[in-house]
């Protein structure tokens, strides 16, 4: 058997791009999930959490920028996410060896997004 090491974490959710404040989340429990219509505009309120003022650039400078422009915006939200986690490490990618180094990655799958998590006004 393995051994198994998580040196780093990438959180990029709503309202958090930081481990420190993925954490502060989970302890003190704000949502970061707003209501907003279902698709339609019929039935009840989806939570949604969504990423605003998402700049690529910021997280991406160190690569070549056609490197990653021609993603759609959650590829790159997830390249993204792992540059962060490779930051949280502190390791370089171009130093890292690669026997020794796996970067995963955990996303919700599409059918999960479309489903309501919460009904508004309740709690987990």
């Amino acid at each position: 058997m393995s051994e198994v090491v998580v040196t780093g974490l990438g959180p990029l959710l709503a309202n958090c791009a930081d481990r420190r404040t993925l954490w502060t989340q989970l302890c003190e429990g704000p949502s970061q999930l707003t209501f907003e219509p279902a698709p339609g505009g019929d039935g009840e309120p989806w939570p949604v959490g969504r990423v605003h003022d998402f700049d690529p650039d910021r997280w991406l400078a160190r690569f070549p920028r056609r490197f990653y422009e021609r993603y759609h915006r959650e590829q790159l939200l997830y390249l993204t996410s792992l540059v962060i986690a490779l930051d949280d490490a502190g390791l370089e990618s171009s130093t890292a060896r690669r026997a020794e180094t796996s970067i995963t990655g955990i996303s919700a799958p599409p059918r999960a997004r479309r489903r309501t998590i919460a009904r508004p006004g309740t709690t987990c």
